[in-house]
């Protein structure tokens, strides 16, 4: 038990709390199992199939606009009313009846909000997939995609269904068990994903492993948090102080994240169908590959900020400026040296595969546009994490600069990818991003200077007090 104390201490010198750790060891092994299933891939699936399978990736990340950021959303607005609750020993929320009343009044307008969303995503991209690869690709015949990408289209549209009822349980306190399913999940689906490679299942094995990790979700909510879930959808709504109103509080909110959510799209996603159009599917393979990379080491060193997004509201919503500063800064340092030292793993890696003429080089960019996206990954990173400090503000100040910087890679994209390919398309990733950041982190020491100066801030009561410890201890 010493061993196992002093352990904890030294993570938490760190800046690794349990939900940190729980977060840390699902991106972690994704990012691990990542790179093994991309050798798998590069085995099991033609460079041609390898294309059509990091374009049904970036064609389903299209959900941001059905979705609209209300993920987020909901995970700091509950995040603020569960200051002011306490979890009982059936697993059910008490305390301040307005706030109750507010907390169920949000999972039930979400949770509609959610399953028209899911509908609509399926009777939209459904076809919408088939008009793509059917109209810019002359190999459509000799690659079976039409089922798998019907089959993935409906797991997604599950995964959406659930979507608010993960963000609330998240805002309520619980990250590091939130952490916990997706280290969970993401472990079996790793193993059930080599399996179908090997077995040769081709392109149906993302939908396959995408149904089974949505059982398992849908499990582990019955099996944990029933109680909770239940009593939040039976409890009387107050009306008026106990209702969040929609248009007036969630809306403001929620338009502005939706459209940085779906500037988004257009920095990350459309490189890869852009290429699949211009430049063919092998082309966007080695793209889309390179981004899974970079995705996974990116979300591996968000794990110190993200994770504070619930903590982050509790201290918004009770004033505690001082306090979130103090937390938020080490864990900005940690995640880019994190950052930073996985960028020069990831290149030295590729360096390695290059002089020893492994076939996993062919798969992912060459090394002069895989340097432009490691990069821009890093010079990307403190944005990110300001991102997540002010949107505990339920403020999102860096829409402008998303769109910009969304219509501007797009544009870039659309026009070097033909003539210069992967490297144009980097460069001018790069110059871009560079700019957005520099702006946006003027941006973010204005805005902290000028939220944080109410020199009084607010009574709160014992409850509010314990429940934020709570969420910061994990």
């Amino acid at each position: 038990m010493n061993l196992i104390k002093k352990g904890n201490r030294v993570l938490q010198q760190f800046g690794i709390d349990p939900a940190v750790r729980n977060t840390l060891l699902g991106r972690g092994w994704f990012a691990l199992s990542g790179m093994l299933s991309l050798t798998l891939l590069t085995h099991f699936l033609t460079r041609t199939e390898q294309g059509y399978y990091f374009t049904f990736s970036s064609i389903i990340a299209l959900q941001v606009f059905f979705e609209l950021g209300l993920s987020s959303v909901i995970l700091q607005f509950s995040s603020h009313e569960r200051a002011h609750l306490y979890l009982d020993n059936e697993g059910k929320l008490q305390g301040d009846p307005i706030h109750k009343s507010r907390l169920a009044s949000l999972l039930r307008d979400s949770l509609k909000w959610y399953l028209v969303c899911a509908t609509l995503l399926i009777i939209t991209l459904i076809p919408g997939g088939y008009w793509f690869f059917l109209t810019h690709t002359a190999s459509s015949a000799s690659v079976v995609w039409k089922l798998p990408w019907c089959w993935i289209v409906v797991m997604t549209a599950g995964w959406l269904a659930i979507t608010p009822l993960l963000a609330l349980i998240e805002g309520c306190g619980f990250v590091k068990e939130v952490a916990g399913l997706q280290l969970s999940y993401s472990l079996y689906g790793s193993l059930l994903f080599w399996l179908a490679l090997i077995a040769n299942w081709k392109l149906y094995t993302a939908p396959i492993t995408n149904t089974v990790s949505l059982l398992y979700g849908l499990f582990w909510l019955i099996k944990k948090y029933k109680p909770l879930i239940i009593d939040l959808l039976t409890t009387p709504i107050i009306q008026n102080n106990g209702v969040i109103h929609w248009k007036k509080e969630v809306w403001p909110f929620q338009w502005k994240i939706a459209l940085s959510w779906g500037s988004g799209y257009f920095v990350f996603s459309t490189f890869t169908p852009i290429l699949f159009a211009q430049r063919g599917a092998i082309s966007a393979g080695r793209m889309g590959s390179s981004l899974t990379v970079m995705s996974a080491v990116s979300a591996i060193s968000l794990a110190w900020v993200s994770t504070k997004a619930a903590p982050f509201g509790n201290l918004v919503a009770l004033k505690k400026w001082k306090e979130l500063d103090r937390i938020f800064f080490p864990c900005l340092l940690q995640s880019t040296l994190v950052l930073a030292g996985l960028c020069c793993a990831v290149y030295s890696g590729v360096i390695l595969l290059h002089l020893y003429h492994l076939p996993l080089a062919s798969r992912i960019l060459p090394l002069a546009p895989l340097a432009f996206l490691l990069l821009t990954t890093l010079i990307n990173q403190p944005l990110f994490a300001a991102a997540v400090y002010l949107r505990a503000h339920k403020q999102e100040p860096f829409l402008w600069i998303s769109l910009v910087n969304g219509i501007c890679v797009t544009v870039s994209t659309f026009i070097f990818a033909h003539i210069y390919g992967s490297l144009g398309v980097m460069i001018g990733y790069f110059i871009i991003n560079s700019i957005c950041t520099l702006y946006g982190l003027k941006l973010f020491t204005k805005l902290r200077s000028k939220w944080h100066t109410d020199p009084n801030p607010q009574n709160i009561d014992s409850i509010a007090i314990n429940n934020h410890q709570e969420a910061i201890n994990g």
